[in-house]
């Protein structure tokens, strides 16, 4: 799952958090507010200041800023990024309902952290940032309101200084938070790209940097299952350098190794991107060719072998050859017949004389 996805249900389960609160709340301070009525502490009207601006006013602004978010999220055209800040500010529009209406010093240090914990989670260091600005305003607009209510009073003054440190202190705490978190997001990544050439590695021959033997019968073992759930055609080619013993017996391994090389070199020059070669072992060579008919292969094939029939080498003269046998895949065999199949057509082709091609007409035979 990559950050988007996450995101994504990060984004909706927070959202259905909020809608969850705000229902929770807004029940909560309807039935307090009617139990007191009931009690004698206040009284039971619809006209009540109380109930219209302490109750009904944040619950309509708290579920018209939710409703709004919720909307928001859903909108295809608006990009994620901008959606993580949407969500983060509707939380801030919430925390600012909350403080100004209510101005309770628990309620208020609350409501004002929770916004730069959300932001926080986001790993967006500017958008900690803005949302500590919001919430540095939305204190300073509750204490603005307070003063002219003329309700500050010495306790007041505490509280409210302890609500700016409160919220400097979390902003640090968000901002250290976020730096770590991206700290590890990378050691993550670095992580997973060396895994992935360990993986690579070990699926590769260390000599020519083809697949190796291991690679070769699990893509191949995934091409016959292609071919049977999707009817993907593909062939498989088993290609051999001629008298490739007595290339090592004359101009040693460094000459082999140079041929070896060089035929690496062409057979990934030639195969299309879903192709694959592979150095089955020794001088024996594979390539599946995926999504392609023999009528489609063999020309590819042809070339290799025209191809590597005219290179030339640091230590002779002399031309080097291969021989091949390729089979098309029809959905009739197992595996282990398949490729005998093909390989069997490698080796009528070097019965046969070498420097040729083998394909399942016993008389096309390509020189």
């Amino acid at each position: 799952m990559d950050n988007q996805s996450l995101y994504e249900r990060y984004r909706v389960h927070f959202s259905r958090a909020i809608a969850l609160a705000i229902v929770v709340a807004s029940g909560i301070e309807l039935i307090t507010y009617f139990v007191l009525a009931r009690a004698g502490a206040c009284a039971l009207s619809f006209t009540d200041p109380y109930l219209l601006h302490k109750v009904l006013l944040p619950i309509g602004l708290n579920i018209t800023i939710c409703v709004a978010v919720m909307a928001i999220n859903r909108a295809s055209k608006i990009t994620y990024k901008a959606k993580n800040e949407v969500i983060v500010h509707g939380a801030s529009a919430i925390a600012f309902v909350i403080a100004v209406i209510h101005r309770e010093f628990v309620v208020n240090t609350s409501a004002c952290l929770f916004p730069m914990i959300l932001s926080a989670a986001f790993n967006d260091k500017k958008l900690v940032f803005r949302t500590f600005v919001f919430s540095l305003a939305t204190i300073t607009v509750t204490v603005i309101c307070s003063a002219l209510d003329g309700g500050i009073d010495l306790i007041n003054h505490i509280n409210y200084i302890v609500m700016y440190g409160f919220l400097i202190v979390g902003y640090f705490a968000c901002s250290l938070s976020e730096k770590y978190s991206q700290l590890y997001l990378r050691l993550i990544k670095q992580q997973a790209r060396d895994n992935a050439q360990l993986q690579d590695t070990l699926l590769r021959d260390s000599m020519t940097g083809l697949y190796n033997h291991r690679t070769f019968h699990m893509e191949l073992t995934a091409a016959i299952s292609a071919y049977q759930e999707k009817g993907r055609a593909f062939c498989l080619a088993m290609i051999d350098i001629d008298r490739f013993k007595q290339v090592n017996d004359r101009y040693g391994h460094d000459g082999g190794d140079e041929v070896l090389h060089k035929l690496a070199t062409i057979l990934k020059q030639f195969c299309q991107p879903e192709d694959k070669a592979f150095r089955y072992g020794g001088e024996e060579f594979a390539v599946l060719f995926c999504a392609k008919t023999m009528e489609e292969s063999l020309p590819l094939l042809q070339k290799m072998h025209e191809t590597f029939s005219k290179t030339k080498y640091t230590f002779t003269e002399d031309t080097i050859t291969f021989s091949a046998g390729i089979a098309s895949y029809c959905g009739e065999q197992s595996k282990a017949v398949f490729f005998d199949r093909a390989d069997d057509l490698l080796y009528k082709a070097k019965e046969n004389g070498r420097n040729q091609i083998r394909t399942d007409a016993e008389t096309n035979v390509i020189v």
